[in-house]
């Protein structure tokens, strides 16, 4: 397999594969992540899963060594208390 042929292997997978690959790469599993968040395992798998996430646990995981593309997007929700230093998504406030 000729180098053209890997990049386009690594480019055909989801975001979910990626994140995957990156946990057995880089030695990490998501209930240790999790405990680095300060969140349980099951809300974790819930967060990665999903299209969204909070936006200060995007900012975490990417400050732990995990790449942007393999995490779903930030975001700020108007729920509760707004965490400092983030703005809302979306229309105005």
């Amino acid at each position: 397999m000729n180098e053209q042929t890997s990049l386009n292997a690594l480019t055909e997978l989801t975001r979910k594969e990626k994140f995957e690959l990156w946990k057995s790469r880089s030695g990490r599993t998501s209930a240790e992540l999790a405990r680095m968040l300060g969140i349980s395992g099951s809300a974790f798998c819930v967060m990665i899963n999903g299209e969204t996430m909070p936006a200060w646990h995007h900012k975490d995981l990417l400050g732990f060594g995990v790449p942007e593309d393999c995490l779903p997007r930030p975001v700020v929700n108007k729920k509760g208390t707004r965490p400092e230093g983030y703005e809302y998504q979306g229309g105005a406030s």
